[in-house]
């Protein structure tokens, strides 16, 4: 079903993680994932698109840019990937 399921359990993020991981094998220093997703016109997105934004910021991508919806919809800051330690936010 790819990014369109309403489940996040049949949600494929496969080919996601295979870029992530040529992108370490390239040694990118910054990963940016942009992902044409979305409902027109809503103002919030939906527990899918916002779980799999979460677990493809779990694979390493630093940003997870959902578009298509037509309208600004709120952001949110996940700290993973050991920048909540390098921060000092977590106990080592």
């Amino acid at each position: 079903k790819g990014l369109s399921a309403d489940d996040f359990a049949q949600v494929r993020l496969d080919p996601i993680q295979r870029a992530l991981e040529d992108m370490d094998a390239d040694r990118v220093d910054f990963k940016i994932v942009s992902v044409h997703w979305g409902f027109e016109y809503e103002m919030y997105p939906t527990q899918t698109e916002m779980l799999a934004a979460r677990a493809i910021a779990s694979m390493g991508a630093d940003v997870v840019m959902g578009h298509h919806p037509h309208v600004p919809q709120p952001n949110e800051i996940c700290l993973l990937n050991g920048y909540e330690k390098r921060l000092g936010l977590a106990e080592a």
